[in-house]
């Protein structure tokens, strides 16, 4: 999975961004329903591309309830039998939608943290390809909590004569003082590995695609 590669397709990139801005804020649930609709889109959008002349007209019809491919699950089978998406992203989707499932029918409060089995071989794209979400999802949410915490220091320095949070030794030193403070980070990890893991499957589509 090549960082430089793999959020080339503009499809990817947008997909990317709808991760960073909405997604990781929302519930497990929340997060759960809106990468499903992402995927859904994404094959809606390319039936209305690839259906022929005839047809098209009556494309958002059958993708629409009650439709022939008004379901996650029907869109995945047909775009596959007509050789639009491989076997990795078809699994992959396939594994989502139990995932989605399990969100959108729980009686009780659903975790993405219970689902860590499933989320891995949704995630499994390819060659150590978990591992490496998983890598770059740690990552990013590290950053993010390092940048916070440096721009929180950054309103101290009149205060206290220095960012007390400037350097990364500083912010890993208090870290270690203060766990709790990466306790939202580690509520985080498994919706971006899941949002990672959606924009790596709409990548494997428009890329297969073209």
């Amino acid at each position: 999975m090549s960082g430089s590669s793999w959020l080339d397709p503009p499809e990817a990139a947008r997909a990317f961004q709808v991760v960073i801005t909405d997604l990781l804020s929302e519930s497990d649930r929340g997060a759960t329903l809106i990468a499903a609709d992402m995927v859904s889109h994404h094959l809606d959008m390319m039936f209305e591309r690839r259906a022929p002349e005839f047809l098209k007209s009556r494309v958002k019809q059958m993708i629409a309830y009650p439709g022939v491919a008004a379901t996650l699950s029907a869109k995945a089978d047909i775009a596959a039998l007509n050789g639009w998406i491989g076997e990795m992203p078809y699994r992959s989707i396939g594994h989502l939608r139990r995932i989605r499932n399990k969100a959108a029918h729980s009686d009780r409060t659903f975790s993405l943290k219970d689902e860590k089995d499933r989320l891995k071989e949704m995630l499994n794209l390819g060659e150590n390809v978990p591992a490496a979400i998983h890598d770059m999802a740690l990552k990013i949410l590290t950053y993010n909590l390092f940048e916070r915490l440096r721009l929180t220091g950054e309103n101290l320095v009149e205060q206290l004569g220095e960012n007390p949070f400037g350097s990364i030794e500083k912010i890993a030193e208090e870290l270690q003082k203060r766990p709790d403070w990466s306790s939202p980070l580690e509520e985080r990890l498994p919706r971006l590995k899941l949002g990672l893991g959606v924009c790596l499957t709409i990548s494997l589509m428009a890329l297969t695609e073209r």
